[in-house]
């Protein structure tokens, strides 16, 4: 049980520290080098304001997903690691991935059309998709898993 709750502490540092760099990058860094484009490059000052709003946007599923993995790592920490409320917490951020995945692809597509985009940072934003559906495939069968060994233990527990 030590080994669950020192694991359980890291986690939590970790989910903390997360979200500490998160808003340090979304209120600081985001505008920041937004602000340094425009700058630079004035014939693209009018995308500073759509694309900051747009990051910030895409902040939310990221948001909550740190919370649910603050929830789980509490979880694991009172020994419940088998629990349907794990299972729960890890299909919500598995859905949390997949919902930024698809509005990040979304808003790239949407971008493009309008021409406030680039084709390079399209297919980029390609490559950052693709990691948030791999999250979710991983989040969605660790969750079903996780369901699993619950309905097991259950089971196990009612014989004895």
């Amino acid at each position: 049980m030590v080994k669950y709750e020192q694991n359980s502490k890291y986690l939590k540092i970790l989910t903390v520290t997360a979200a500490i760099l998160g808003v340090i990058i979304y209120l600081f860094a985001v505008p920041y080098f937004g602000s340094m484009v425009a700058e630079y490059a004035p014939e693209f000052a009018y995308c500073f304001w759509p694309w900051v709003i747009f990051i910030w946007i895409t902040a939310i599923p990221v948001g909550r997903a740190l919370f649910l993995c603050f929830m789980l790592a509490t979880d694991l920490g009172c020994g419940r690691a088998f629990s349907l409320r794990s299972a729960k917490s890890l299909k919500g951020i598995a859905d949390c991935a997949v919902i930024d995945s698809a509005l990040f692809l979304l808003g790239n597509i949407v971008y493009l059309l309008l021409g406030i985009n680039h084709p390079s940072i399209f297919i980029f934003s390609l490559f950052i998709c693709f990691i948030g559906l791999g999250i979710f495939i991983v989040g969605k069968t660790l969750s079903q898993l996780i369901s699993e060994a619950h309905e097991l233990k259950s089971e196990n527990e009612s014989y004895i």
